[in-house]
This record gives C-alpha cells, sequence and structure tokens, in this order.
C-alpha cells in the first residue's frame, strides 16, 4: 500500500500513521513531517481471501484546523490464485521427490505427497492430480481418476515399471494401448523434442537442454494417443527416432490429461544440477506442465463483466491519499 501525505505548514510535525484492516490495526508509526508531500509505503500480509476494507489515518497535529481528511478507506479484494497439487505415488521412488520440489519451488503452487495406499485426504480440494504408476487396486483407481475427471481437474499420469500394464484398459485415459503383454519389457527412451509444439512454450536453453538427458524406462508396447493430442516430445531409442509420444497432452472429458510414458525423470533435475548447478530447466518442463493443465477452459456462452458494487460512508478508488491543512 502506498499513502501519500500532503501538508501545508506543518514543517518539522510529528504524527502518527495508522493503517488498519477490517477494523484491526496492523501499522502503526511515527513518520515527521520534512516537506509537503510524504511517500509511505507498506506491506501489508493477505491473511484471507475476500473483499477488505483497508483504513488509512493520520494522527491530528497541534492546531491542525480540519480533520476530516485526515482518514480514508480502500477497498481490496483478495484472491487465493494458488493451485493445490496432490502427487500419488505406488511407493517410495525418487520421482516423487524430484517431480515434488520442482513444482512447489513457485509459491503459487502447494503440493501435497502420499501413497495410494496411505491416501485418506479428500481428492476434490485439488486442482491438479498426479498419478506415478497407477493404484494396484483397479477399482479404487477407477474412483480415483473418475472423479478428477469429474471435477474437470487436470491430471498427469506417469507410467513405469511399477505399473500393472494389464489393467491399463480399464482407465478412462482416451488412449489404445496394444500388445501389453509385452509391457513387461522396457526400453531406455530419450526424449525428442517437438519442434511443432504449441500449447506452451519452453526456453531455448530448455530445448537444448532436452536434447541430452538420461533416458526414461518406458515399456516396450505400442500406444496411441487421441487425434486432439500434442506432443510434447516423442521416444526415442538408441538413434532411432519414432513417433511413439514420451510426453504428450490430451483432453478427457473435460480435463487436461498429460502422459509421462516412464520413469526415472528423477536423473532430469540431477542433470541439471551437473551441468547447470541448478535444476531451472527441470522446473520449468514440470512447472509448464502442470500451469497447462490445471487451466479449466470456459465454454459458457454467454458472460457478464461488471464492476463490483462496495457500499460505504467513505469510498475511494486507487491510491489513498491524504492531506493535513
Amino acid at each position: 500500500l502506498e499513502v501519500v501525505i500532503g501538508n501545508n505548514a506543518c514543517s518539522s510535525e510529528q504524527t502518527t500513521l495508522t493503517l488498519s484492516i477490517d477494523g484491526e490495526v496492523k501499522k502503526a508509526e511515527e513518520i515527521k513531517i520534512t516537506k509537503s508531500l510524504l511517500n509511505y509505503k507498506a506491506l501489508l500480509r493477505a491473511e484471507k481471501t475476500g473483499m477488505h476494507k483497508l483504513t488509512v489515518n493520520v494522527k491530528t497535529v497541534k492546531g491542525e484546523k480540519v480533520v476530516q481528511n485526515n482518514t480514508r478507506e480502500v477497498y481490496i479484494e483478495v484472491l487465493d490464485g494458488r493451485q493445490k497439487i496432490l502427487i500419488l505415488g505406488q511407493g517410495p521412488h525418487p520421482d516423487l521427490g524430484a517431480i515434488k520440489s520442482a513444482i512447489e519451488s513457485n509459491d503459487n503452487y502447494q503440493v501435497d505427497l502420499s501413497f495410494y495406499k496411505e491416501f485418506k485426504g479428500n481428492i476434490e480440494q485439488y486442482n491438479v492430480l498426479i498419478l506415478h504408476q497407477l493404484p494396484d487396486d483397479v477399482a479404487f483407481g477407477e474412483k480415483l481418476l473418475q472423479k478428477a475427471l469429474t471435477k474437470r481437474m487436470g491430471v498427469c499420469v506417469i507410467l513405469g515399471t511399477q505399473t500393472k500394464y494389464n489393467t491399463l484398459g480399464r482407465y478412462n485415459l482416451g488412449i489404445q494401448w496394444a500388445n501389453l503383454a509385452s509391457a513387461r519389457a522396457f526400453n531406455d527412451v530419450y526424449p525428442l523434442a517437438n519442434k511443432d509444439f504449441t500449447l506452451f512454450s519452453v526456453e531455448e536453453s530448455t530445448k537444448d537442454f532436452l536434447s541430452d538427458i538420461p533416458p526414461l524406462k518406458v515399456p516396450f508396447t505400442q500406444f496411441s494417443v487421441p487425434g486432439d493430442a500434442q506432443v510434447f516430445a516423442y521416444q526415442q531409442v538408441g538413434k532411432v527416432e519414432t513417433d511413439l509420444p514420451l510426453i504428450s497432452f490430451h483432453s478427457a472429458e473435460e480435463s487436461k490429461l498429460c502422459l509421462i510414458a516412464g520413469e526415472g525423470i528423477w536423473r532430469w533435475k540431477m542433470n541439471d544440477f551437473m551441468k547447470n548447478e541448478s535444476d531451472v530447466h527441470f522446473k520449468e518442463i514440470m512447472q509448464k506442465t502442470v500451469q497447462y493443465i490445471s487451466v479449466k477452459e470456459d465454454k459458457s456462452n454467454f458472460r457478464i463483466n461488471h464492476k463490483k458494487i462496495i457500499w460505504s460512508e467513505v469510498s475511494m478508488q486507487g491510491i489513498a491519499s491524504i492531506c493535513l491543512p
């Protein structure tokens, strides 16, 4: 909050500036008047969401004739823009910690991590669901996924060596699987960045980073994503480039879904540190993924935009301005 205090003939006077939120004093500071216009800046913590009344008051000084303009009010609406992310895993795995740390390094994301068998929370309080492997209990997994799709949550599914591939067909992921019996074998697969990917952009340095990182363990099986899917990175086995997606994005019902077709992404984080002394490229990939799948499209045909109406004895928009005569 920035407060501009104007005065006339009050040089060298002392006064007290008080800032209150919804009637509760948050700051009170002694101020010496040294010039005709004083700028005072204060950081106030947004503790609760909703509309709040900020009251600014300057204590009267000796001989002051007009005091009605020593108090002003300004209204501020606090919105909670944080996204709540739930990561569920089959069991302990270095991928889980790597993904969690990369996402929660952004203050806009709150990340909870649990295992399938231990999770007792309410999935509906989250915006994004990340499933590392898939639950052994297929009925539980189906129920979990259906709740996420019904709520239009963003979903990211990560396959790996602990995934039960003979049950994948039961999940409503919009993916067509073939030869799941052969998925007992795994390939070391490198990412091949798709130059035509348009859902979001990453830095050129991140694209370069993708061209020389460790492989993921990917099941030896054929599958196809829906026709509207966009592939962020294809699978490259050794020097053989394929058209199979490694990281792809598509829609399932009204949710955005990301498929990462292999495990071992923690090695990307370590490789980033080894080469760059930071994991900035790995963070960008994970955060951009979460950012994209968490955004819900507004498909309503009728929208109304209007200003909020606030009833108050004193109402003021913009910077609070207080003038001492």
